[in-house]
């Protein structure tokens, strides 16, 4: 196969993970009541956030104990990143500041899983992440852990692809995520992202979930 050919073969890749997570969201949405959100979807079932062990950005262990108690919005990205990884944190970071303005102000966390340990240290996410918000929480650990956890919330990436001066990019879904502070995933936004329209969907969303899901 020629290389020319490897960039669409990856995006094809991501392209049906996503359509098969679709699939799965859709079909969990049976027998429940669905819930629409601007920006994203809800389901019923929540599935719940299994254990792992990851480092967050200042080199403290975090864990899914960490997650409990608080609304979470959760991306995977990386710190080299050229495009979406920046966007989105920008995105995130205004809606972050938009959440904590009255009325109703909406206690939320930002969370940033690296998909590229081997470069990101918890030093390198402390030092990125200041660019965005002090707020935010970055998690990075060995690859094995960063994988479960991943495939738990239905996020993947595929390997990276070397280009000519020796540095690589890294396909990931671009997703962000969801948690109710049961530690569930209970919302999935795809792009391209608003601010107007996330904060909206946030604000209806933690609202109906606080009231209806247990």
């Amino acid at each position: 196969m020629t290389s020319p050919m490897l960039p669409l073969l990856r995006g094809t890749i991501l392209g049906v993970i996503a359509l098969i997570f679709g699939v799965a969201i859709a079909l969990a949405w049976r027998g429940g009541d669905r819930v629409p959100m601007e920006a994203g979807v809800l389901w019923p079932p929540a599935p719940g956030v299994p254990e792992f062990s990851l480092l967050d950005h200042t080199g403290t262990a975090f864990g899914r104990s960490q997650l409990l108690g608080g609304w979470h919005l959760v991306f995977f990205g990386y710190t080299h990143c050229p495009d979406v990884c920046p966007m989105t944190l920008g995105v995130m970071r205004e809606v972050a500041a938009r959440l904590e303005r009255a009325p109703a102000a909406v206690p939320l966390g930002f969370i940033f899983v690296s998909v590229d340990p081997e470069r990101d240290t918890p030093g390198v996410l402390r030092d990125y992440l200041a660019w965005f918000s002090p707020r935010f929480i970055g998690l990075t650990g060995p690859e094995a852990n960063i994988a479960g956890l991943a495939q738990a919330l239905g996020i993947a990436w595929v390997p990276p692809r070397q280009q000519p001066d020796g540095e690589y990019l890294v396909d990931h879904s671009a997703a962000v995520l969801l948690l109710d502070p049961e530690g569930r995933l209970v919302g999935l936004y795809q792009p391209p992202f608003s601010a107007d329209l996330l904060e909206t969907s946030l604000r209806s969303a933690t609202r109906f979930l606080s009231q209806h899901i247990r």
